[in-house]
């Protein structure tokens, strides 16, 4: 192995170590609390040494966030149904990130924090930006069968496409984050959190489907 190619290895080994540590900053003591200083003690690096990676605790977070969600696109690929319409698709992947978000409790609040951070801190530009929240998002496959279904006359088409399956992407992410952040208070009305997102599916459905049809 080259000098070159032992640097870049060095590299990457660094760079994940970072990141696993700030992962499990993030995970016990909670992302708003966790400083670039905690994560360049938790790494055993100087902090001038970690801000040659990373330029911001968001800069962290959002390389993190995205691997999650690199899990969630390869599980909604393998859960989707070509034999399947549209509607029933969308079905499954709306099942396959309820599944990943009961699953995995720290992904998704990292997932739902990241949903209130502020693009400019994370010094992204525009390749970045096109790769993470349009070609390798759930919202471009939301996108892709949303589109199958006005095609197919399944789905209403009265409404871009685009602001459709944007939408029911952020009625999927508020309900989620609703049922985690108000857990107890549902149960002391006992109300279930499936119960919830069983609700929230059927009206969605009802209210998609062009005229209704079932």
């Amino acid at each position: 192995m080259g000098i070159a190619e032992r640097k870049e290895r060095d590299k990457n080994r660094r760079r994940e170590e970072i990141l696993y540590a700030a992962e499990k900053l993030f995970f016990t003591k909670g992302i708003e609390s966790t400083t670039m200083d905690d994560v360049a003690e938790k790494a055993e690096l100087s902090k001038g040494t970690l801000y040659l990676y990373f330029k911001s605790k968001e800069e962290i977070h959002w390389e993190i966030t995205q691997r999650h969600m690199d899990q969630v696109m390869e599980r909604m690929k393998n859960r989707l149904d070509p034999e399947k319409n549209a509607i029933e698709n969308l079905k499954i992947m709306a099942e396959v990130f309820i599944d990943h978000f009961n699953e995995e409790h720290a992904v998704a609040h990292s997932i739902l924090f990241f949903q209130s951070v502020d693009l400019n801190k994370l010094n992204l530009d525009i390749d970045q930006i096109n790769k993470s929240f349009i070609e390798n998002s759930p919202i471009h496959l939301v996108t892709e069968y949303v589109s199958k279904g006005v095609e197919e006359g399944m789905i209403r088409n009265d409404i871009p496409v685009e602001a459709l399956s944007t939408t029911l992407w952020a009625q999927l992410m508020g309900v989620m984050q609703i049922i985690i952040m108000k857990k107890d208070l549902f149960e002391l009305i006992h109300v279930k959190g499936e119960d919830i997102i069983k609700s929230h599916i059927q009206i969605v459905l009802n209210g998609i489907i062009r005229n209704h049809e079932k």
